[in-house]
């Protein structure tokens, strides 16, 4: 196992931005791996790793848009506002401040 940057202290609390970032750079730094079996093992992570950001990527982002009342962004579905808890209609098809 890599002993460099063990725990999550690159990871927990910086965004998924920053962990991709860390777990890019941990794995670029485990590429000088001297046996055939780590090798292997490094590939195949790596392989995972891909399919891991592809799956993130195709996510849809939810639909937002700004509350009437205190100008926060929040979800489109919500039925209050998460900061003032203004009550909110249904969301409408159609408005001007569609998805941000």
């Amino acid at each position: 196992m890599y002993g460099g940057n063990s725990g999550s202290s690159g990871v927990a609390g910086h965004g998924l931005e920053a962990g991709v970032t860390t777990i890019d750079g941990l794995l670029a730094d485990l590429a000088g791996s001297e046996t055939a079996e780590e090798k292997a093992a490094i590939a195949e992570l790596r392989t995972s790793w891909v399919s891991l950001l592809e799956l993130l990527a195709a996510r849809s982002k939810p639909e937002v848009h700004l509350c009437p009342v205190c100008g926060r962004v929040v979800m489109r579905a919500a039925t209050l506002c998460s900061f003032c808890w203004s009550k909110r209609g249904p969301a409408r098809t159609g408005r001007a401040t569609g998805a941000l």
